[in-house]
């Protein structure tokens, strides 16, 4: 039957010093898995730690419903427009090439989580993944609240989507390798990770002049349910087989389920069933199950639509 999913943005941060993973959690309940959510995570990443320097080099997937789409962008924008930092480059390894840190991090959890018969709570999730490394100890966040609305991003910031750089020539994301946010209104981008490649520009900025971008705040997002009608028929099936210390959880799920009739969808729901998926690349998203007897991992490759992000953080100072 089918169960709720815990999700995790998972953050590698790599500085003079440290090298730790962050991992962001929210439930199948409280939000998807959709470009929000990973900017929701970063915001929350951002907020967590003290950064002093002043260059971010952002390394993820390709997969468009979270990393690589315009609404990520315009987050770096925020960022920059702000003078959170000077200059943030984002980068996405070849496909087939993409193992990093956090491919590591999260190979420790799903260590962890196999040896559990049972996992009924968010709780339990939480400290498998503090515990999850004695070395490099994690950090857990709990999303919750901390949701914003970040497509409204574009319409705030005055930007808007052009696939023509400034030479008049194509300028497609989805060939882009490498792109520089270090001036508000303009993103460079190179189609390989070369030094050598000379720099693009394209310019994202509206004509009309609109609000001051370092005084636009953030809208925080209602949460919202996610779960299909479908699993809540099974959640309230498997009620009576939960320990009654954790039903409040699962009870609180079925008191708020939508219709027959809503339909939930996220960035890149393009699975037909909540079966999960496995392969034995990138493993981008860790999403588990609660009250399952036998834990699985839902993973998917860089090529296919359908994955959280793990993002791996290197900062230096210029």
């Amino acid at each position: 039957m089918r169960q709720i999913w815990l999700y995790n943005v998972g953050i590698h941060l790599v500085r003079k010093g440290e090298s730790r993973p962050f991992f962001n959690i929210s439930t199948e309940n409280e939000a998807s898995r959709g470009c929000e959510e990973v900017a929701s995570a970063l915001l929350t990443f951002f907020k967590t730690i003290h950064i002093a320097e002043e260059v971010l080099v952002a390394w993820s997937d390709s997969c468009t419903g979270q990393n690589k789409n315009f609404y990520i962008l315009c987050l770096w924008q925020y960022l920059v427009a702000k003078k959170r930092f000077k200059v943030i480059h984002h980068k996405f390894p070849e496909p087939g090439h993409s193992y990093m840190d956090s491919d590591r991090d999260f190979a420790h959890v799903e260590k962890a989580v196999k040896q559990r018969q049972n996992i009924y709570c968010v709780d339990d999730y939480h400290n498998i993944l503090a515990q999850s490394q004695v070395k490099h100890r994690p950090s857990v966040t709990r999303l919750g609240n901390a949701m914003y609305s970040i497509k409204k991003l574009p319409s705030q910031l005055g930007l808007c989507s052009r696939n023509v750089n400034t030479g008049g020539q194509k300028a497609l994301l989805k060939d882009m390798r490498w792109i520089r946010v270090q001036e508000f209104g303009y993103f460079d981008y190179k189609t390989t990770h070369e030094e050598t490649e000379d720099w693009k520009t394209v310019r994202i900025m509206k004509n009309t002049t609109g609000r001051e971008p370092s005084e636009v705040v953030l809208e925080q997002r209602q949460l919202k349910t996610a779960v299909k009608q479908a699993k809540i028929e099974d959640i309230r099936k498997q009620l009576p087989y939960i320990p009654d210390m954790y039903r409040p959880f699962y009870e609180d799920i079925l008191s708020h389920s939508p219709s027959e009739n809503d339909s939930v969808q996220s960035d890149c729901d393009s699975e037909a069933t909540d079966e999960p998926h496995h392969t034995t690349a990138n493993l981008m998203l860790q999403q588990t199950s609660l009250g399952s007897t036998q834990q699985s991992t839902w993973q998917q490759n860089v090529a296919l639509v359908g994955t959280f992000d793990c993002m791996y953080f290197h900062y230096w100072h210029v």
